[in-house]
């Protein structure tokens, strides 16, 4: 990822690199600033979010071994509290999202338009 994250500030402001990453802040203006900040903000979401119609969750990590897992996502759609963001669960043998207690049916995979991995927006919490 730090990879990725050093080509794109590269191409985006080329004029601001001085040693790889490292910006001459004494040249760069606020509003260069609020658009770079703007801009990793719209990558690192899009790097985190799925389309639904494209993938559904796949279990991995610690999902991996169960025998019917269930994986929990941050999702947007159609959800039983309307439109909007909602933690809701994957779940693998039936091919649906469970609610957010992970024990009831919540809706189909087309009612959900993107999802993440909410182990991937939480991080490791031991670390």
């Amino acid at each position: 990822m730090k990879t990725e994250i050093e080509k794109v500030a590269k191409e985006k402001y080329p004029d601001n690199m001085k040693y790889g990453v490292e910006y001459q802040m004494d040249e760069l203006r606020p509003e260069d600033l609020r658009e770079a900040f703007k801009d990793g903000v719209e990558w690192f979401r899009k790097s985190l979010f799925h389309k639904a119609k494209d993938e559904v969750p796949q279990p991995i990590g610690g999902y991996a071994n169960d025998i019917c897992p269930q994986i929990p996502c941050l999702v947007k759609g159609h959800l039983s509290t309307g439109y909007g963001y909602g933690v809701r669960y994957w779940n693998v043998k039936c091919q649906v999202w469970d609610d957010e207690e992970c024990d009831d049916y919540e809706c189909g995979k087309d009612a959900v338009e993107e999802w993440a991995y909410l182990d991937d927006i939480i991080g490791n919490m031991e670390d």
